[in-house]
């Protein structure tokens, strides 16, 4: 109801942000430790307003980076990748990132995504 996220980042990339004309990565003033590596510590949470429409996907690094690409660089390729799809809607960006992503040959990294839409 009130447009907003709370998120903590335990390591990953920062998301994606897509809305019509507009893509970004939703970076982050704090990167905490890896989940689980430190049972004790606490993770910071930071609170985002979103406008209707947008959609962030989430992902791992997996899904960027290789033993031949740094993560900057993926980073690049996959907004540029989803700057020219058609069909951002949750389930169809889902399916073309992997599809895209696997299309480049075999993986050395697991990888995850996860699409949503802010109505």
């Amino acid at each position: 109801a009130s447009r907003t996220i709370v998120r903590s980042n335990a390591g990953h990339p920062p998301p994606l942000r897509c809305r019509p004309g507009e893509f970004s990565f939703l970076d982050s003033p704090h990167c905490d430790v890896i989940l689980g590596a430190v049972p004790s510590w606490t993770y910071r949470e930071e609170t985002k307003v979103l406008r209707p429409g947008t959609t962030l996907l989430m992902y791992t690094d997996g899904l960027i980076e290789s033993r031949t690409q740094g993560i900057d660089a993926g980073m690049s390729d996959l907004k540029t990748f989803v700057e020219g799809l058609s069909d951002r809607s949750p389930h169809g960006l889902c399916d073309q990132v992997v599809t895209w992503r696997l299309a480049s040959g075999r993986r050395e990294d697991d990888l995850c995504v996860l699409a949503a839409r802010l109505t």
